[in-house]
């Protein structure tokens, strides 16, 4: 006796291939969509780690370099420029100028095609010793500013020139939002005591104390 044969002994129909086939392309297109969303989530936090470790080894660089300042007078002023993109100042020549006693530093923030960066020159009395550093931030731009608090309420100030001391702190952050979420806001005080009459000692790196 033969066996009657049905639909479903002789296989699929078009539309269940049709329906399976679709469903096959929205599994794949969700895997391949979540792998790629993966991806980019991975290289985007990848990316602000290295931003982030950027910023902070400038700010350690910068902070280490700002401690040093010496308030050396000359005149009736202590030799202190600041503007909202550079800070000139003396400091002790760090040990690869191989060089004596104080060297002039310039601090000046920079604009180029990966953003802003920090430039440092170390200017000696032999122009053979000069040194010059770029630090990149990621930052799209920076603004230094000076705190004086000197008066009852302290105040950031754009500009910081012909004084007889050195700014209570400098202040460098963004210029704007996208900067300010990759260069967090870095203030930094003057180890050495705000002394319009300072003599360098290069061997306490501090101000001679003035003979009574």
């Amino acid at each position: 006796m033969m066996r009657k044969i049905s639909a479903r002994d002789e296989g699929y129909t078009l539309i269940e291939l049709l329906v399976t086939l679709t469903l096959l392309s929205f599994i794949t297109l969700a895997i391949g969509s979540g792998l790629h969303f993966g991806t980019r989530v991975w290289e985007g936090t990848e990316d602000g780690v290295q931003t982030a470790d950027r910023a902070q080894s400038a700010q350690t660089v910068l902070r280490s370099l700002l401690a040093s300042a010496v308030p050396v007078t000359k005149g009736e002023n202590v030799d202190f420029e600041g503007d909202p993109s550079q800070v000139t100042f003396e400091a002790p020549a760090p040990q690869a100028l191989r060089a004596a006693g104080l060297v002039r530093v310039e601090i000046s923030a920079v604009e180029g095609e990966s953003g802003s960066a920090l430039h440092i020159a170390f200017k000696s009395t032999k122009a053979s010793n000069d040194r010059e550093i770029t630090l990149p931030t990621g930052a799209t731009a920076l603004r230094i500013a000076y705190l004086d608090a000197s008066d009852s309420v302290p105040v950031w100030l754009d500009r910081w020139h012909d004084r007889n001391r050195l700014p209570d702190a400098i202040r460098i952050r963004g210029d704007d939002d996208a900067s300010n979420r990759i260069w967090p806001e870095f203030v930094a005080k003057f180890v050495i005591g705000q002394r319009p009459d300072c003599a360098f000692d290069p061997v306490s790196l501090d101000c001679r104390r003035p003979q009574s």
